[in-house]
């Protein structure tokens, strides 16, 4: 038993009835081997909590134009009858009215922070129309998390590259921005963020992993426990958040990955639980 809270920064649950149909579709599309680690569903979710001792996870959840209300509205009710997890809404900016009043709404039901995955949502990071959005964020402290890249060899298009989000992080460094896959995990790109944007995190899922379900595009840097030791002590171990992105990566193998490297229990209850907390808000 850990003697401080572990957090999943970074996982997705879907609907019991489309979970299979939507786990199928993503390691299909993507290519992964093995075609997934979890199924996706509360249940299951639950269960890898009560396993691994974690205890909040954050629900990452996204959704395309058509369906994105239905999902936010479905992911703040569990975040509602379940105190574990901390629900994140997705925003786009076509969606209709005031999307900086529609964020409230959701605050109001729960929201804790924002997900953009850009790439999937087919929008640019930087639309003028998110600009209200981003500056509300920025004057209020909402998180926000992008995915970043692509976790896979299969490249879908580029507005999810991390040159489509720069743009965004150079305007808005009062928001408190999250970026998965350690800004989509290269190196050079990693230190240039940290050093300009002291308002960036980012998360270790898929790239920091201790089991692979994803053949990654750059996984030979971070297989090696040194380099991973020496890039978190370098940007700082306050700024890195332990993120699975269950069901596509497992949350116990990562934990132990993490604890087995080469860092003081400090810097270890930090990335594994602190810090994500703190953007949050949460008071465990």
């Amino acid at each position: 038993m850990y003697d401080f809270p572990i957090v999943d920064g970074h996982a997705h649950v879907y609907k019991d009835h489309v979970a299979d149909k939507i786990v199928r579709s993503f390691t299909n599309f993507y290519q992964m081997n093995p075609v997934s680690i979890g199924n996706g569903t509360i249940d299951d979710i639950l269960g890898n909590m009560d396993e691994y001792q974690i205890n909040y996870t954050v629900l990452a959840n996204f959704a395309p134009l058509k369906s994105v209300h239905d999902i936010n509205e479905w992911t703040l009710s569990i975040g509602t009858k379940y105190r574990e997890f901390i629900p994140l809404i997705s925003i786009h900016p076509e969606m209709s009215g005031d999307l900086v009043g529609l964020l409230e709404r959701y605050i109001g039901m729960g929201a804790r922070g924002v997900k953009m995955h850009t790439g999937i949502q087919l929008f640019e990071p930087n639309d003028h129309r998110l600009k209200p959005l981003y500056q509300f964020c920025g004057k209020n402290k909402i998180p926000i998390t992008f995915h970043c890249g692509e976790t896979s060899e299969v490249h879908v298009n580029e507005l999810a590259d991390i040159s489509h989000i720069y743009p965004v992080l150079e305007s808005y460094q009062d928001v408190p921005f999250i970026l998965t896959h350690m800004a989509e995990g290269k190196l050079d790109d990693v230190y240039r963020i940290a050093e300009a944007y002291e308002n960036v995190s980012f998360d270790t899922s898929i790239t920091v992993t201790g089991e692979h379900c994803i053949k990654r595009i750059h996984d030979e840097y971070w297989e090696d426990d040194d380099n991973v030791v020496n890039t978190f002590c370098d940007i700082g171990c306050d700024r890195i958040i332990f993120g699975s992105d269950y069901p596509f990566g497992n949350p116990g193998s990562d934990i132990q990955r993490i604890i087995s490297l080469d860092l003081s229990m400090d810097e270890k209850r930090k990335i594994l639980g602190e810090n994500v907390l703190n953007i949050y808000d949460i008071r465990d």
